[in-house]
């Protein structure tokens, strides 16, 4: 399982929504998940600190069983968590003022995974695809859709929602 958000001045942001989409699906998967979100926090909060990033892409990853040397798949094994920093990808010049193309891909996540699309785990094909897909069409980036239709994720990027209307704003669960 894999979680990727941004880290500003050393603070996750969204640390709560990504840490509960990763319990979740550590239960789907029955995976334990070896520490709490205060703990989790203060990892990044230490990576961020030391490899001296104001603003990092943390990538936090979960497996069953050692990571290095071959996975086990013996549930006594216990997982590995794996969290590293590296500095923030910058967008294109023009994507703050213009935006960026997008295309709505012809995989869908659901059945290219073979795993709920609410796991984000690893299994990376039908992004690595649908990613392919959106470069053919002169896209910056796809969006993957779930069984109802619905955005599941997009190829490389997380997916945020701003109400313009009502109250607040909404993250991709």
């Amino acid at each position: 399982l894999f979680e990727t958000l941004r880290a500003r001045g050393g603070k996750p942001e969204f640390l709560g929504l990504h840490f509960r989409r990763l319990t979740r699906s550590a239960r789907r998967l029955r995976i334990a998940v070896p520490v709490d979100q205060a703990a989790l926090r203060g990892i990044i909060a230490t990576l961020c600190r030391k490899s001296r990033l104001d603003d990092a892409a943390v990538r936090i990853t979960l497996t069953r069983g050692r990571y290095f040397g071959g996975l086990s798949i013996d549930p006594a094994v216990p997982p590995t968590l794996v969290v590293t920093v590296q500095p923030v990808s910058p967008l294109p010049a023009t994507a703050a003022a213009r935006g960026v193309k997008v295309a709505i891909s012809s995989i869908n996540k659901a059945a290219a995974s073979g795993l709920d699309p609410r796991v984000k785990s690893i299994n990376y094909l039908a992004n690595i695809f649908a990613k392919a897909e959106g470069d053919a069409r002169g896209a910056y980036e796809s969006i993957l859709l779930g069984g109802r239709g619905e955005i599941a994720e997009l190829s490389t990027s997380s997916f945020f929602c701003v109400l313009r209307e009502g109250k607040g704003s909404a993250a991709r669960d």
